[in-house]
């Protein structure tokens, strides 16, 4: 099942995959974190696998609100019902970083 709401949320299996781009339309600042986590708990079935690609702090002309690894890391730890299997270094095409994008993250989160 493939479907698209207005949180921006993109379910592929809603029994194990979930995916979210965070920018946009979620700007994942630190005051949206509890909030978002926990919404994604939500809707989110044990060991599912959540994919949030994001803009990363690393490298030059990052995108806006870029989070680094240790944000991502905090926000989904196992006290909000989650574990970080891993964060990869990617890049974000995007109409304003040109042909190479903007540096990014792709992170592998499951839910505990």
């Amino acid at each position: 099942m493939v479907g698209q709401c207005q949180q921006g949320l993109i379910v592929i299996n809603p029994r194990s995959v979930l995916w979210k781009r965070l920018n946009p339309p979620s700007t994942f600042d630190g005051d949206e974190r509890p909030a978002y986590v926990a919404s994604l708990v939500s809707v989110t079935e044990h060991d599912g696998t959540l994919y949030v690609l994001c803009f990363s702090d690393e490298g030059a002309d990052t995108g806006p609100h870029p989070i680094s690894r240790g944000e991502l890391r905090a926000a989904f730890n196992a006290n909000s019902g989650w574990n970080v299997a891993a964060i990869e270094a990617d890049r974000v095409l995007t109409r304003f970083h040109g042909d190479n994008g903007a540096p990014a993250w792709l992170a592998t989160i499951k839910r505990i």
